[in-house]
């Protein structure tokens, strides 16, 4: 029963088309997808796509690991220019069948984990890149043969009205 409400939850968060994101003080879009738990075996992917609609515009992209208690236990920046993707692969081993452009391994002390993804304007410019052009993922997959697990495409997704 729980694996298929997990499946439905997962449908539910793939099908939401809008995504939100905030902007924080430093003009940087922000996504937060909040706790995540990080099992033996198992490797979590952020991925960013950016939309070639932006133009030729190259972006700052910021990927940052929070512990339980909000400490940055991971923080890496790249450059991605427009009309291209990018991926962090987060797992507990560096052998995986996961694809990534980086791969991040957390210790064995880290249980659970809040993954941050953070856009910042283009050319060091004062507007942030707008949120229809960015599409955020964030996978769970298995790390021996890299079947996606779990799939969210919006972290601020609302699964239901009251």
């Amino acid at each position: 029963m729980k694996r298929l409400f997990f499946f439905a939850a997962t449908l539910a968060l793939a099908a939401v088309s809008t995504i939100n994101a905030q902007v924080d003080s430093g003009n940087n879009v922000e996504y937060n997808w909040g706790a995540v738990h990080v099992t033996s075996g198992q490797t979590i992917v952020l991925n960013l796509a950016i939309s070639d609609a932006a133009g030729r515009a190259t972006f700052p992209v910021q990927f940052e690991l929070h512990d339980k208690n909000g400490n940055t236990i991971y923080r890496n920046s790249v450059m991605v220019q427009a009309g291209h993707s990018v991926s962090l692969a987060i797992g507990r081993d560096a052998r995986t069948a996961v694809q990534a452009d980086i791969i991040a391994i957390l210790g064995p002390d880290v249980r659970l984990l809040a993954p941050c993804l953070k856009i910042g304007p283009a050319g060091g410019g004062a507007m942030p890149p707008p949120e229809s052009l960015l599409v955020p993922t964030l996978e769970v997959m298995d790390a021996a043969t890299g079947r996606v697990i779990a799939y969210a495409n919006n972290p601020h997704a609302i699964i239901g009205v009251l």
